[in-house]
């Protein structure tokens, strides 16, 4: 299994059901497993208040409960679907590799980053793991963050404007597309843009 949250864990919990003599190794290249991701705006708002409330089971408790290899921060760094082998990064930092007799791929999506000058410069975050939740929440709290600026607007670019707003910090969202939420359907999309402030002239 590669990837240890939400999708990764519930295919291998899954696995351990259907089969209770299986060896199932987990690779999760961060450092936790199985937290609600979808949940991280409002742990950056205040509303969930600690990341204990985020971390439905620790990896403990796979490991101990339901008797998987569950290895953190061990970034997969290659892939033999022929061969049958992953390699990965050991905690020594040197590459290892293991034969696989079945593998799962749920890593998820990561954060686009337009290519745009600056775009790695400090103050610039993306919201896609738990770490990053725990640095912007960490940024927020500081008192240094009076405006922000929101690059989408999907479901969690405008639930993190709600969660920044609630902080007492200034939003500014822009999106490419002619409406919020474009994936909605458009009479859908404008319900939710009625309700939002209007931009300042």
């Amino acid at each position: 299994m590669i990837g240890g949250v939400a999708a990764g864990m519930s295919a291998a919990s899954r696995a351990r059901r259907l089969r209770p003599d299986v060896e199932i190794v987990v690779f999760e290249k961060g450092g936790d497993v199985s937290y609600s991701a979808c949940l991280l705006p409002y742990f950056v708002s205040g509303l969930i208040p600690s990341r204990e409330k985020l971390v439905q089971y620790e990896a403990d408790f796979f490991r101990n409960e339901r008797h998987m290899d569950i290895r953190l921060n061990t970034p997969v760094t290659a892939l033999d679907p022929v061969g049958r082998r992953v390699t990965f990064q050991g905690p020594d930092g040197g590459n290892a590799s293991l034969s696989f007799d079945a593998l799962v791929l749920g890593t998820g999506a990561v954060a686009v980053k337009p290519p745009l000058p600056g775009i790695d410069i400090p103050g610039v975050a993306t919201l896609r793991t738990l770490a990053d939740g725990e640095s912007l929440r960490e940024r927020v709290e500081s008192g240094g963050v009076g405006n922000a600026t929101i690059v989408g607007a999907g479901y969690i670019g405008l639930e993190m404007a709600e969660a920044l707003a609630s902080r007492g910090i200034t939003v500014t969202v822009i999106e490419l597309l002619p409406t919020v939420l474009p994936t909605f359907d458009p009479d859908m999309s404008e319900l939710v843009e009625r309700e939002l402030p209007a931009p300042s002239k």
